[in-house]
C-alpha cells in the first residue's frame, strides 16, 4: 500500500484541504480533480490564474486531494528550481525522489532503475551533441568548456559526423524508451502498491521563472512526459508566460498559438471566482483594540467590527482585488492605523478616520489611479468606478448605498457663502433627500454627521484627504 504519509508535502494534508479553502473553491477544485484524473494519455492542463488570484493555495489543495484519493502526485515549484540549467535535471529528480517517497522499496525497483538508465542514456547523448554548437564564446566559458572542446575538435570531420548522427539516434531511442518506462512505472505503481491512475504531475510557478527556463520546461513536458497515465497540470498567469516568450522570439512572435502546442486544455481559476465574504470570514479579522484607541466612521454602532469587515469587502469588489491585493490592502490598513494611534499619542488629539475613505486611498496608491492626487479641496473628485460600481448594497442590519460617494465628499474641504470658515461638507453636497434614506442608511450619515461637528474642536484631529494620502504613501514602502 502507499503510505501518503511519506510523501514530500505529507504535512499539507493538514493545512491545505478544500474543506479550509478561505477561497471556497471545494466545488471548483473537486470538479478540475475529476476532470484530470478521467485522462489519461500524456494529457497537459493549463490552470491559468491572474497574480494574487490564488492559483499555488488552490494546487496545493489539489494536491492533498489527490493523495487521500491514492492518486501518485508529484509537486514541483518551478521558480525555486529557476536557477538549474536543465529542466529535465528538475523534473526527473523531482518526479523519482517523490515517487520513491511513496515506499521505500519502489526505490530499489526494476522499474526506477530502469528509467534512471533511460534518462542516463538521454543526458549523456545531449552532452555529445551540444559540442555541434561549441563557440568562442564557450570555449571562453571556463577550463572545462576548452577541454571538452579540444576533444571534440582532435576527432575528424567525418567521424564528428558519425558521432552526432549515433548519439541523435540514441537520444531519440532514449526518448521512446523513457515513455515507455515511465507507463509501466505507473503500472507497477498500480499493481504493487495499489495506487489509482493517472500519476498526476503538478507544476507551480512557471510564469515567474527565467523566459528561457519556462520555455525548456515546457518543450522538456512536451517531448519526454507526455505518456500514457501521466497528467501534468501547469499553473501560470498565461498572459504573464505569452510575455516571457514574446520577450525571447520577439513582439511579432505568436506567443498565445505558440503555447497552445503544450497544452491540451486550459481552466480558469478567475471562473471560479473567490467568496470575498467567505475569504474575509476565514481571516477572522479583529478591529477591536482600534476602536478603543480611534474614532473609526461611518460605523454602526453594534456592528463595528463587522462594518469595517463589510466595507473591505465592498472595496475588494468595487476595485476587483486579487487575493495577494486583499492581503496586502489589509496588512496596510493595519499599519495606518497604528500610525494613527501613535499620532494620538504624541499631539494629545482624538482621530476622526473615515475607515472606508482609508480603503479607497490604499487602493488608489496601489493601482495608480490619477485621482488619488487629484483630490483635494473644493475637489473629491469621485472616480468612475466609484461611479459605476461603488453604488453597491453594503449589508449591515440594512441596505445601504451611495456610501463611497458620501465618504468621498465628507473627507474635503468646501469654500460656502453660508459659512464664513472653510469646512468639510455639510452633506447637502450628496443631493440625498431624507425621505429617501432608509434606518440603515440615515444611522450612517449621522455618523458622518457627529464626526462633522468634532472637525472644527482644537482637542479633534478631523482627516482630511491629505491626511489619508500621507500616510497611504508612507504604507506604500510596504508590500
Amino acid at each position: 500500500m502507499i503510505d501518503i504519509k511519506k510523501e514530500k508535502y505529507a504535512e499539507w494534508l493538514e493545512t491545505f484541504n478544500f474543506d479550509n479553502c478561505k477561497l471556497n473553491r471545494k466545488e471548483y477544485g473537486k470538479f478540475i480533480i475529476d476532470y484530470i484524473t478521467g485522462e489519461r494519455s500524456g494529457f497537459v492542463l493549463n490552470i491559468d490564474g491572474a497574480w494574487g488570484s490564488g492559483k499555488t493555495e488552490f494546487l496545493k489543495r489539489v494536491y492533498t486531494e489527490l493523495l487521500n484519493e491514492k492518486h501518485p502526485v508529484i509537486y514541483i515549484d518551478a521558480w525555486e528550481s529557476d536557477f538549474s540549467k536543465s529542466p529535465l535535471t528538475v523534473v526527473t529528480s523531482e518526479l523519482l525522489s517523490q515517487l520513491e517517497a511513496f515506499d521505500l522499496l519502489t526505490a530499489k525497483s526494476d522499474a526506477i532503475k530502469n528509467i534512471k538508465t533511460s534518462f542516463g542514456k538521454f543526458l549523456k547523448g545531449s552532452a555529445v551533441a551540444a559540442s555541434g554548437f561549441v563557440t568562442a564564446k564557450l570555449m571562453n566559458d571556463s577550463n572545462i568548456g576548452m577541454e571538452f572542446a579540444n576533444r571534440i575538435l582532435e576527432v575528424s570531420e567525418i567521424d564528428y559526423i558519425d558521432k552526432l548522427t549515433s548519439e541523435y539516434h540514441d537520444q531519440a531511442a532514449a526518448i521512446k524508451e523513457i515513455r515507455t518506462k515511465l507507463s509501466e512505472l505507473a503500472l507497477i505503481l498500480k499493481k504493487n502498491y495499489n495506487a489509482k491512475l493517472p500519476v498526476i504531475v503538478l507544476i507551480d510557478e512557471l510564469d515567474r521563472c527565467r523566459p528561457t527556463y519556462s520555455i525548456e520546461m515546457l518543450e522538456v513536458i512536451k517531448h519526454f512526459f507526455k505518456t500514457d497515465n501521466f497528467v501534468f497540470v501547469v499553473a501560470t498567469d498565461t498572459e504573464q508566460l505569452c510575455h516571457s516568450i514574446t520577450s525571447v522570439y520577439g513582439n511579432n512572435f505568436d506567443a498565445k498559438q505558440y503555447i497552445k502546442r503544450f497544452f491540451d486544455r486550459k481552466a480558469s481559476l478567475c471562473l471560479s471566482a473567490p467568496d470575498l465574504n467567505c475569504y474575509l470570514n476565514a481571516l477572522k479579522l479583529d478591529f477591536t483594540s482600534y476602536h478603543q484607541e480611534l474614532n473609526l466612521y461611518p460605523l454602526i454602532e453594534t456592528e463595528a467590527n463587522l462594518g469595517i469587515n463589510k466595507y473591505i469587502e465592498a472595496v475588494c469588489y468595487t476595485y476587483d482585488l486579487k487575493i495577494r491585493d486583499i492581503d496586502q490592502l489589509i496588512n496596510k490598513l493595519h499599519a495606518c492605523l497604528r500610525t494613527a494611534i501613535t499620532a494620538k499619542k504624541d499631539t494629545g488629539k482624538q482621530q476622526y478616520i473615515n475607515i472606508l475613505v482609508l480603503l479607497v486611498a490604499l487602493v488608489e496608491y496601489d493601482k495608480e489611479r490619477p485621482e488619488f492626487y487629484t483630490r483635494g479641496n473644493n475637489n473629491p473628485e469621485i472616480n468612475d468606478i466609484v461611479l459605476r460600481r461603488g453604488k453597491i448594497s453594503i449589508y449591515f442590519n440594512g441596505v445601504i448605498n451611495n456610501i463611497f460617494e458620501m465618504s468621498l465628499r465628507s473627507a474635503v474641504l468646501y469654500n460656502d457663502s453660508k459659512y464664513t470658515n472653510r469646512q468639510p461638507s455639510n452633506l447637502t453636497y450628496f443631493k440625498i433627500e431624507p425621505s429617501s434614506l432608509n434606518t440603515c442608511e440615515s444611522e450612517l450619515i449621522n455618523c458622518i454627521k457627529n464626526a462633522l461637528k468634532k472637525a472644527s474642536e482644537p482637542k479633534n484631529k478631523y482627516w482630511l484627504w491629505e491626511d489619508y494620502k500621507r500616510v497611504t504613501e508612507l504604507a506604500g514602502y510596504l508590500s
